[in-house]
């Protein structure tokens, strides 16, 4: 994955972006997933038609700000749309599995160190969603509620591999406009820690659409 925010990136002629996919992957073709478009971002569902790459022999994977092998979208530059600010891709080795799993199982080796935290590759292969955003826009029918959408799809995050899900504050901000948080309703500027939507809806739905969300998840 290629990730940037700088809208005007352009690279120079010398320049260059490589991803080191590791000496397992040398002399291998990716295909694009996803790539950053004037228009927005371009998806691939399958390795027809899409743009390709080759790893050298040490499994670099190099990019520069010029076109691949005549495939359209395969230089690094930033745009400005509706969808991205910057740049983003995504590659994938050409043949590879759709409903591959590429999670790692977790040990279940006692550690006995007395260390807290243990970064390994079942931790490190976590995949966390954030179901919200500060500047959505509010809903205008019930089904258009945060938690209501979230309960809905959660089938559909646990088909995208997601391991963990971070939620919004589920307090009613405090609506006076003091601030940014108090203006856009995201659930940071509350005055009351147990106000989840019992009476009317939050932002984002009512203390039993909260309910409905984690148990869906």
């Amino acid at each position: 994955m290629l990730v940037g925010n700088d809208s005007s990136l352009k690279l120079n002629d010398s320049d260059t972006v490589t991803l080191e996919m590791g000496a397992a992957h040398k002399n291998q073709e990716y295909r694009a997933a996803l790539l950053t478009t004037s228009d927005g971002i371009v998806t691939y569902d399958a390795d027809n038609d899409a743009p390709t790459i080759w790893t050298d022999d040490r499994g670099a994977l190099t990019f520069s700000n010029k076109e691949i092998a005549d495939q359209d979208y395969t230089s690094v530059q930033g745009f400005a749309n509706s969808q991205v600010s910057g740049y983003l891709a995504v590659w994938v080795p050409v043949g590879a599995s759709d409903d591959q799993d590429s999670r790692t199982a977790a040990l279940t080796d006692a550690n006995l160190d007395d260390k807290v935290l243990h970064s390994n590759a079942a931790l490190d292969s976590n995949l966390i969603y954030e179901g919200f955003s500060n500047f959505q826009p509010k809903a205008t029918t019930n089904d258009e509620l945060t938690n209501v959408v979230i309960a809905k799809n959660a089938n559909l995050f646990e088909k995208w591999g997601i391991t963990s899900f971070e939620m919004a504050p589920q307090y009613r901000s405090s609506g006076d406009h003091a601030f940014l948080d108090s203006t856009i309703d995201n659930g940071y500027a509350f005055t009351d820690r147990y106000d989840l939507g019992f009476e009317t809806p939050t932002k984002y739905g009512t203390d039993k659409d909260l309910r409905t969300a984690i148990k869906a998840l």
